[in-house]
């Protein structure tokens, strides 16, 4: 039988390091368990720290930096019927649609452009465009720091 023939070279060379690896059985079983027990273990220790890393809400000092002092804010937060906050909401400012540049919400649904400040008489036209929902349009020539909240309704 197999054993037999693992037996029989063990006692002709005096030890199992000829096999090239220990054989699996009694307190031996331990070799072949140990690594995939650390290896589980360490999978699904990253994992819980992966997740639990994704769900961290940024504190106050990472949120978004203080506006220069030579511009307006011009922010707001962008949510659905229920008052969900939208992610990834594009913030198109002018003619020209939703660009890669252009400001998009952030998981809150926080959207914010600083603009220069002085004499300022340019109107900006923004629009708020997301899949499956209704462009919002609104246009507004700053005269400081403005907010402006959106719903968006599907459609």
């Amino acid at each position: 039988s197999h054993d037999q023939v693992l037996q029989a070279f063990v006692t002709k060379y005096g030890n199992e390091e000829m096999l090239g690896a220990p054989m699996d059985r009694g307190f031996r079983r331990l070799a072949w368990l140990l690594p995939w027990s650390v290896g589980i273990g360490a999978a699904a220790l990253i994992g819980f720290v992966a997740v639990r890393w994704s769900h961290q809400h940024p504190s106050e000092s990472e949120a978004i930096p203080s506006p220069d002092p030579a511009t307006w804010r011009i922010e707001g937060t962008v949510v659905d019927e229920a008052g969900n906050p939208l992610e990834a909401v594009c913030v198109v400012v002018g003619p020209h649609g939703c660009q890669p540049y252009s400001p998009h919400t952030d998981e809150n649904g926080h959207y914010y452009l600083d603009v220069a400040h002085g004499d300022i008489t340019t109107k900006f036209d923004f629009y708020f465009e997301m899949p499956g929902h209704q462009t919002v349009w609104w246009q507004v020539t700053p005269n400081g720091p403005t907010e402006f909240n959106v719903v968006l309704h599907k459609g």
